[in-house]
C-alpha cells in the first residue's frame, strides 16, 4: 500500500508541472529565456517526482505502474532512453510473475520500447516493438497507430532506384496501409 500512496504523489507531481501554465514575455530574447528556466525547473520537479517513484520501487519492485511511470520520464522528459529501455526489459522479465496483468505489463512495455525507437528512427525496430505489444492486445489503438507510423516512417527511410529498394519501400508502405485499417477497425469496436 504504501509503494502505491508513493506511486500515486509520482503521478500528482507529475500531472501538477503538465498542467501549469505560465505567461511568457513578449520578445522572442524573453521567451527564450523562459523557456530556458521553465525548463530547468520542470526538469527538476520531474526528478523528484523520479525519487519518489525509486522509494516505491525500493518497497515493492513488482509495483509496474511506478516502474512504466519512471521509464516514460526517462525517455520522454529527461533524455535517458538507455534508463527508460532498462526499465522496460525489467517489466518484461518480471511480467511472468506479475499477479495482477502480466499481458498488460507486457504491452505497455513493448509500446514504450517502440515509441523510444521512433525517437532514434530505428523504424524497423519501432514496428517489432509496435507488434510485439498488439501481441498482447490486438485492439489497442496506440500500437495500431504507432506501428502505421513506423512502417510509413520506414518506407520513406527507405531510399535508393534499384529494384530492391522499390519493393521494399512499397512493402512498408503497404504495411503501413494495413496497419492503418486495422486501428480504424480497432476504434470501430471501442464505438
Amino acid at each position: 500500500k504504501a509503494a502505491l500512496e508513493l506511486w500515486r504523489q509520482a503521478s500528482e507531481i507529475v500531472s501538477n508541472v503538465n498542467k501549469e501554465l505560465k505567461p511568457v514575455g513578449k520578445t522572442e530574447v524573453a521567451k527564450k529565456a523562459w523557456l530556458t528556466k521553465e525548463g530547468q525547473r520542470r526538469r527538476q520537479v520531474l526528478m523528484q517526482a523520479v525519487v519518489v517513484l525509486d522509494r516505491a520501487l525500493d518497497l515493492d519492485p513488482s509495483l509496474t505502474s511506478a516502474r512504466l511511470t519512471r521509464a516514460t520520464l526517462y525517455y520522454e522528459e529527461l533524455d535517458r532512453p538507455g534508463q527508460a529501455k532498462r526499465e522496460l526489459q525489467r517489466i518484461l522479465e518480471r511480467a511472468k510473475f506479475d499477479a495482477k496483468d502480466p499481458g498488460a505489463a507486457r504491452r505497455h512495455a513493448y509500446y514504450h520500447l517502440g515509441e523510444i525507437a521512433m525517437r532514434e528512427k530505428a523504424y524497423r525496430r519501432a514496428s517489432v516493438a509496435f507488434g510485439q505489444s498488439l501481441d498482447y492486445d490486438a485492439d489497442f489503438l496506440d500500437s495500431r497507430v504507432r506501428q502505421g507510423d513506423a512502417y510509413f516512417e520506414l518506407a520513406l527511410s527507405e531510399r535508393g532506384q534499384d529494384k530492391a529498394s522499390q519493393e521494399a519501400r512499397s512493402e512498408s508502405f503497404e504495411a503501413a496501409s494495413v496497419s492503418f485499417r486495422a486501428a480504424l477497425g480497432s476504434l470501430a469496436k471501442q464505438d
